[in-house]
């Protein structure tokens, strides 16, 4: 291969790389996947579930902003939606809302540039009902819920941003890739959180049981747990701020790689195991190239 062409290749390759790690920091900073809309029939949908029987909820959205609000009944709104990739449905019992855009997209550099055709989908519920279970998938989109009472709630993110006020749920799942998970006050009996790459925050916990693995990225649990928690890290961080009582009542067990563990200030690090304390709460913390920071009282 003579020089020249030996050029062109290698900027090639310079720029796919080069457009690729454009694509990846403009989601992360808040940029948006938006669908091309030449020939695709664009249109608003509103509809009234009331003399439905729902008990659940199934929410999978590629790109837009998908909002979950209390109201007096089930009824779904939405616009700037694809006729072709739109689904909202009942089956068996679970209210369906599925926007699938699946052909050709372009990116919005900047948020907000094309606000005005993106999909906006508005899924209301009754105020004060309890769910079986709801099921929120998220690939480039957003996500808020503001209220929801659910026996088992399960969260997908992958590049996208889901936010949620006041969740009650028996039951708590969620897998975080490369996106945003941000919850204030999650009241549960039993939590299991995955996080790949992206950030998870949840503030205001309440649950028996929490347990969070970790690989890269950044965590933030705040609240309290009452029987055992596990805290499983990577390359990324975790933050654990535990504020309902005093670290007597807890038994702390470390293992620490070539990480770093702080609990109340006090490091751990260089290929350690020991416990901590003999209160009745249960604490595992497995650190291995990252850092977890705990702090109680």
């Amino acid at each position: 291969m003579n020089k020249s062409w030996k050029g062109i290749f290698v900027t090639s390759i310079l720029c796919f790389v080069f457009g690729i790690a454009l694509i990846i920091v403009s989601l992360m900073s808040g940029g948006s996947l938006t669908r091309i809309r030449e020939n695709v029939s664009v249109r608003s949908f509103s509809k009234s579930f009331a003399d439905e029987k729902i008990t659940a909820l199934e929410l999978d959205i590629d790109v837009g902003r998908l909002s979950v609000i209390a109201s007096d009944e089930f009824r779904v709104e939405a616009e700037n939606i694809a006729a072709d990739f739109f689904v909202c449905e009942v089956r068996g019992g679970a209210l369906v809302v599925e926007d699938n855009w699946s052909n050709s997209w372009s990116l919005n550099l900047s948020r907000g540039l094309s606000f005005q055709q993106e999909p906006k989908i508005r899924v209301y519920i009754p105020d004060g009902v309890k769910l079986k279970f709801a099921d929120v998938s998220l690939s480039a989109g957003e996500c808020s819920i503001d209220g929801l009472s659910t026996e088992k709630l399960s969260i997908a993110v992958s590049a996208g941003a889901f936010q949620a006020v006041d969740i009650r749920a028996d039951e708590f799942e969620s897998e975080v890739s490369a996106g945003r998970c941000r919850i204030d006050s999650l009241i549960t009996k039993t939590a299991k959180a995955s996080l790949s790459a992206g950030e998870l925050q949840i503030h205001g916990l309440q649950a028996d049981v929490f347990t969070l693995d970790q690989s890269l990225g950044s965590a933030f649990i705040g609240g309290d747990i009452f029987d055992r928690g596990s805290f499983d890290c990577g390359l990324g961080k975790i933050t654990v701020a535990l504020d309902g009582r005093a670290e007597s009542e807890y038994t702390v067990s470390l293992d620490v790689g070539l990480g770093d563990v702080s609990i109340n200030g006090e490091h751990f690090s260089g290929s350690q195991s020991l416990r901590r304390g003999s209160g009745d709460t249960a604490l595992d913390l497995s650190c291995g190239s990252g850092s977890i920071e705990l702090s109680i009282g």
